[in-house]
């Protein structure tokens, strides 16, 4: 689904991303994983349209075979970390909005509402205000107001911080659903999270990919996922 080849991006001095190749399966569930200040962030940004690649000379982002500065509207969403969204809106109205500003038809607003929020489960507070929900409903409407325009592909920043394990267990089938009509993209430090719920990981440091495969893969690098995530960390090689 997705082609990173050779990508690099730097704010000033800082060089965020350094020659960073990977590819990301169509309908997977694809993790970056990486301490703080590897380009996790910067690579989902660069993803989603939301920062540009810095020149001619700093690599290619294609989804199949299309560069990513032309991909059609609609393509991609992201959920940020702690997504914003109005307080003062009711769910069903506020998904309603979102559907329409992701330009889906006046005819098709309802069904792709209803969907979306079946999806997320959210039929329970559907006509509740977004501020007086939940950290967990609250996160499930995000996903649901990504949704909601049907993109190819899903990108989340941290989407488990600060959810309580009942919510983290509701999350992680949420996702196992939506790989169904979308590829998932995450980032997280939350391994055994990630080991639940993803079937691909790019493990990321200094901008640098320094592994990418099957969590099957991964698995086979030490006795736990912790273990081979902190020894290839350590090792800080880089993928050809």
């Amino acid at each position: 689904m997705i082609e990173c080849n050779n990508v690099s991006k730097s704010f000033g001095a800082i060089r965020a991303l350094d020659r960073l190749s990977v590819e990301i399966p169509t309908h997977s569930i694809f993790a970056l994983l990486g301490p703080n200040g590897a380009g996790k962030t910067t690579l989902l940004r660069l993803l989603a349209g939301v920062l540009p690649l810095d020149g001619d000379s700093s690599g290619s982002i294609t989804m199949d075979n299309v560069a990513s500065t032309r991909w059609a509207e609609g393509t991609c969403a992201i959920v940020p970390e702690n997504a914003p969204a109005p307080a003062d809106m009711r769910v069903e109205s506020y998904l309603a909005s979102q559907a329409r500003l992701c330009s889906v038809a006046e005819s098709e607003v309802s069904d792709n509402v209803t969907r979306s929020m079946d999806a997320c489960r959210l039929g329970e507070v559907r006509t509740r205000l977004i501020g007086v929900l939940s950290r967990g409903f609250r996160q499930r409407v995000a996903l649901a107001a990504a949704m909601v325009g049907r993109p190819k592909i899903l990108i989340l920043d941290e989407p488990t911080s600060g959810l309580d394990p009942g919510q983290l267990a509701v999350f992680r089938s949420l996702l196992s659903t939506m790989r169904d009509d979308c590829t998932v993209v995450l980032s997280s430090h939350h391994l055994p999270e990630v080991e639940a719920c993803a079937t691909h990981a790019l493990i990321m440091n200094h901008g640098r990919g320094v592994w990418s495969g099957t969590i099957e893969e991964l698995r086979t690098r030490a006795a736990t996922i912790n273990d081979a995530y902190a020894l290839l960390l350590a090792s800080d090689g880089v993928m050809s």
